[in-house]
C-alpha cells in the first residue's frame, strides 16, 4: 500500500512537471527573446569535477570515457608528484640498483590488477616513466605487456630489504590528488588588496633588498645567505586604512622523491634518495603547502609558502623566514641578522688605493656587493700566486666572490688576521695604501715596495726592522703605520 502510493505521488509529480514545461515552451514560443544552454566554458568545471590535474577533459576522445581519463590522469599525477611515505627510511641505493631499478625514475608498484587496469598502466607510461612492479602472487600475463619493460617482486622469498625499501618509494597512492599548474616558477608574489605589486632590487647594508611599494603599503625584503638562505621581512601599512597584504612564496624542489614532515615552527622537506633534508623555519606561523596535503592550490611539482595579514592603519609587521640544512629555534632566527653583520664586518674591512684601477674597483666595489649573494661560510684555498690567475679563475666562475675577495685581502694584499695580530705579507709588487677598519676607527697602512731594501714597519716615526706583526691592541693606539715591503 505504501509503495502504491508514493508512486502515485512520484508520478503527480512528474505531471505537473509536465504541464509547467508545456506551458512554459508556450510562453517561449510566443516573445521573440532566445535561450542558449550554458556551456562550461574549456570544460572548466567538468575537469575540476573530475580533478584532473595532467588532462583536461576534452582529451576524453583520446581515452574513449570519463573513467578511463580519470583513471589515467591519475596515475600521472602520482608519478608526478613522487612524494612517498617512507616513515624517515634510510634508502640503499645499491640494493636498488642491483635489482634493476632505475633510480632517476619513480617505482609504481601494483599489487591487484586486471585487464583494463593494465590498459591504463601502458597508456600513462607514454606520458611518463616510472619503474612498473608487479607482485608476483598476483600476476597475470597478457599480451600488452609484450614491448612493456617491468619487474616481478615475489613478495614471499624477496629480502625484507629490498621490500622495504621498494614499498618506501612506491608512489602509487588511492587518493586523488588536486593540483594547479605552475606559472610563478621559484618566485614571490606579494598582493595588496588583491593587486599585485612588483618589487624594486637593490643592494644596501650587506643585504641584498627587494622593495615592494605602492600607495598604501611598503614590504621590505631584506636576503643573505650563511649556513642557509634568511628572508626578512618589514610589512608597513603607510596609510591610516586597514590593508590586506598576501604573500605568496613558490619553493622549487630539485630532487627525485620528497618526504614532508611538519616540525615545530616549520616543514622539513626530505630528499629521500640522498638522505638531505631542507629546513623551512619562520616565527610567524606561515602556511605550507605540499602534494600531501591535499590542497586545491598546490602547484606542481613546487612547494608553495604562503601568507595574509590584514594590518591596521600605520601598523608594522616583522617576521623572518629560513631555508637551509639546520633546524634552527626562534631565538637563532632573531639572531641571525646580527650573527650575519658581525660576520661580514669581519670579512669587509677594509678599502685600498693603488695604480691598478681594477684591482681597486674589484676590492673597494665589486666583489663586496657580490659576497652578500653567497654563503659566508663556504671559505676554500686556492694555491695561486698572481693576481691575472686568480681574475681568470674568478671569471670562468671556478672562484666565488667570497673566495676570490679573500684571497685578494690576505695573499695579495697580505692582510693575514686572527683574534689578537694582523700580519702583513703582500704578493702585490708596488706602492699601495690599505684604510683598515677596526674598532670602528680607519687606520691608514702605507705599503712601500723595495725591492734592494731592508724591510721594516714604522710606527710613530720609529723603524722596526724585519718586523711585519702588530697587535690589534696596539693597531687602536695608533692611525696610520707604514712598511717597506
Amino acid at each position: 500500500m505504501v509503495i502504491l502510493i508514493s508512486l502515485s505521488f512520484t508520478m503527480l509529480i512528474f505531471v505537473l512537471l509536465k504541464i509547467i514545461n508545456h506551458n512554459n515552451k508556450q510562453k517561449m514560443l510566443k516573445n521573440n527573446k532566445k535561450y542558449a544552454l550554458a556551456k562550461p566554458k574549456l570544460q572548466t568545471f567538468t575537469s575540476i569535477c573530475l580533478m584532473l590535474n595532467y588532462f583536461n577533459v576534452k582529451n576524453v576522445n583520446m581515452f574513449k570515457s570519463l573513467k578511463n581519463l580519470k583513471e589515467i590522469d591519475h596515475i600521472v599525477s602520482c608519478v608526478l608528484y613522487k612524494t612517498p611515505v617512507t616513515y624517515n627510511l634510510e634508502i640503499d641505493k645499491t640494493l636498488l640498483k642491483n635489482f634493476g631499478i632505475n633510480l632517476n625514475l619513480p617505482i609504481f608498484y601494483v599489487k591487484n590488477y586486471d585487464k583494463a587496469y593494465l590498459k591504463f598502466l601502458v597508456l600513462s607510461i607514454k606520458y611518463v616513466g616510472f619503474n612498473l612492479i608487479f607482485n608476483e602472487d598476483n600476476f597475470k600475463y597478457f599480451k600488452i605487456l609484450k614491448n612493456l619493460k617491468f619487474f616481478i617482486l615475489n613478495t614471499n622469498f624477496a629480502s625484507i630489504k629490498l621490500l622495504n625499501n621498494i614499498m618506501a618509494l612506491n608512489i602509487n597512492a588511492k587518493d586523488k590528488f588536486k593540483v594547479k599548474k605552475m606559472e610563478n616558477v621559484n618566485k614571490f608574489e606579494i598582493k595588496n588588496n588583491n593587486e599585485v605589486i612588483f618589487p624594486s632590487s637593490k643592494i644596501e647594508n650587506n643585504f641584498l633588498c627587494d622593495d615592494y611599494n605602492n600607495n598604501n603599503v611598503n614590504i621590505e625584503v631584506k636576503k643573505f645567505v650563511n649556513d642557509g638562505e634568511y628572508l626578512c621581512f618589514k610589512i608597513l601599512n603607510k596609510s591610516n586604512v586597514t590593508q590586506k597584504v598576501e604573500l605568496n612564496y613558490n619553493y622549487k624542489l630539485e630532487g627525485k622523491y620528497y618526504e614532508f614532515c611538519k616540525i615545530t615552527n616549520g616543514l622539513c622537506v626530505r630528499e629521500i634518495l640522498q638522505n638531505n633534508k631542507i629546513f623551512f623555519i619562520d616565527n610567524t606561523k606561515l602556511k605550507y603547502f605540499y602534494p600531501n596535503n591535499f590542497c586545491d592550490e598546490i602547484p606542481l611539482p613546487f612547494l608553495k609558502i604562503s601568507k595574509k595579514f590584514t594590518l591596521t592603519q600605520y601598523c608594522e609587521k616583522k617576521f623572518i623566514l629560513y631555508i637551509g640544512n639546520k633546524q634552527l629555534s626562534k631565538n637563532n632566527l632573531l639572531e641571525s641578522i646580527e650573527l650575519y653583520n658581525k660576520k661580514i664586518r669581519e670579512i669587509i674591512n677594509l678599502k685600498i688605493k693603488c695604480r691598478n684601477k681594477k684591482l681597486e674597483y674589484l676590492v673597494n666595489y665589486y666583489l663586496p656587493n657580490r659576497i652578500i649573494l653567497e654563503d659566508v661560510n663556504r671559505i676554500e684555498k686556492f694555491n695561486i700566486e698572481t693576481f691575472e690567475e686568480g681574475y681568470f679563475l674568478y671569471k670562468q666562475k671556478k672562484m666565488s666572490s667570497l673566495n676570490f675577495y679573500l684571497w685578494l685581502k690576505t695573499y695579495y694584499l697580505g692582510i693575514i688576521e686572527n683574534e689578537n695580530f694582523i700580519k702583513f705579507s703582500p704578493l702585490l709588487k708596488e706602492n699601495f695604501t690599505v684604510y683598515y677598519h677596526y674598532n670602528q676607527k680607519t687606520k691608514e697602512i702605507l705599503f712601500n715596495y723595495d725591492a734592494k731594501s731592508k724591510k721594516y714597519m714604522v710606527i710613530n716615526d720609529v723603524k722596526f726592522y724585519n718586523y711585519n706583526v702588530i697587535s690589534k691592541q696596539n693597531l687602536d693606539k695608533i692611525d696610520k703605520l707604514m712598511l717597506v715591503v
